[in-house]
């Protein structure tokens, strides 16, 4: 299953979108986006909220089957329109500023790694000297709590949830293994830029 969490910063109004992957296990017969996408709400929403700051506002959650062989078509959409809850006291870093998470599984491969591009920090207080992250700052340690939160995995009525790397080259090639449970989750203090969040140049 794709998850998709879509937001904008105020008053800019530059998205921030962050897609992940999961590997569910039928207990029952719970496969369906719509009872799929409330479980997805429980297991991860608030930890993912509380990366956000409250300048940004959160608007939806979809839930969308990924492009793979016997997946039926489909897709939930859950409306939150609620804001973060990271205090922002100022707008000094650039959108594009952000940390990354290397997901990591048991497969060696480069198609079984992926990465998320963590919502911005935007407050000069997260940063520390080095073109560091500071690990006091909330920035930092709220994504500790949404770490922990992904490599917990989650167990709904009807499904069983683990995050996943998803490769689309492995389908393409019609090879069976196309879906890996994530098993470590990387983190570095290094700030990395993603271009497409920051504002546009003259």
């Amino acid at each position: 299953m794709r998850v998709t969490y879509r937001s904008t910063l105020d008053p800019t109004g530059q998205a921030v979108v962050n897609v992940m992957h999961v590997n569910n296990a039928q207990l029952t017969s719970g496969d369906q986006a719509s009872s799929v996408i409330t479980d997805i709400d429980a297991w991860l929403t608030t930890a993912y909220k509380n990366v956000l700051t409250d300048s940004t506002k959160l608007h939806d959650l979809t839930v969308s089957y990924a492009e793979a062989p016997a997946h039926p078509l489909g897709q939930a959409v859950k409306s939150i329109e609620a804001y973060g809850t990271r205090a922002q006291s100022d707008e000094k870093l650039s959108a594009g500023l952000c940390s990354v998470l290397a997901l990591k599984t048991s497969v060696p491969k480069r198609y079984a790694r992926g990465r998320i591009f963590v919502a911005p920090a935007c407050n000069v207080a997260a940063a520390a000297e080095g073109g560091k992250w500071l690990s006091s700052n909330a920035y930092w340690t709220t994504q500790t709590s949404l770490v922990t939160a992904l490599l917990a995995g989650y167990t709904g009525a009807d499904n069983e949830y683990k995050l996943a790397v998803f490769s689309p080259t492995q389908v393409a090639k019609g090879e069976d293994d196309y879906s890996f449970d994530v098993t470590n989750i990387g983190r570095s203090a290094n700030q990395y830029f993603l271009r497409s969040r920051a504002l546009a140049g003259p």
